[in-house]
């Protein structure tokens, strides 16, 4: 990812660099300030909040280096799935193959999500996508969590509502995870 403006806000481009967008592993701060709740820890290695793909957006490449886990496009995930997402094991679950990683989920899923809700999150997780360099994946449009979710801290989130998948992907990230939903509108 170049130095290039990533955001739009109070009439001022941002740059990366100077950038108080993000936090995590796309970037260096905070977008949690309007969140339900925000639990410690995890590995930074999410994106958390919400997504959309406008139509007319195009792709993105998974560039060297770097890997992406993702659901399945054209989904509106529920936060209890957003959530797992970001507390997944990641390097576990790149190394893994499909049953070892249907197994984790699984187990995921009996540890951590109410009973209530385990059958709409082993949904929402149908369809997972684990992207390697070369992969294409819609460009997502990210988008400030509101009073509705709870993320962990060490997730990145964005404060402008206008960051493309494209502006914060970049080589070398290792495996990385988008937790947020990926509905289509036109």
């Amino acid at each position: 990812m170049s130095e290039d403006a990533i955001g739009f806000q109070g009439g001022k481009y941002f740059r990366w660099s100077d950038s108080l967008y993000t936090r995590g592993i796309f970037g260096d701060n905070l977008g949690k300030n309007n969140v339900g709740k925000v639990l410690p820890g995890w590995n930074g290695k999410a994106i958390a909040g919400h997504g959309v793909f406008n139509f007319g957006d195009g792709t993105v490449t998974i560039p060297k280096g770097t890997t992406l886990i993702a659901p399945r496009a054209n989904i509106k995930t529920h936060d209890q799935t957003g959530r797992l997402l970001e507390s997944l094991d990641v390097n576990a679950f790149e190394r893994g193959g499909k049953i070892a990683n249907s197994k984790l989920l699984h187990q995921k899923i009996q540890n951590d999500v109410p009973v209530r809700l385990r059958n709409r999150v082993h949904r929402d997780l149908e369809g997972l996508r684990i992207l390697k360099p070369g992969d294409e994946i819609e460009n997502l449009t990210f988008s400030q969590p509101d009073k509705q979710l709870t993320i962990f801290e060490n997730s990145t989130t964005v404060i402008d509502n206008s960051v493309k998948l494209n502006d914060i992907m970049k080589e070398d990230l290792g495996t990385c995870i988008v937790a947020t939903f990926s509905i289509h509108r036109r």
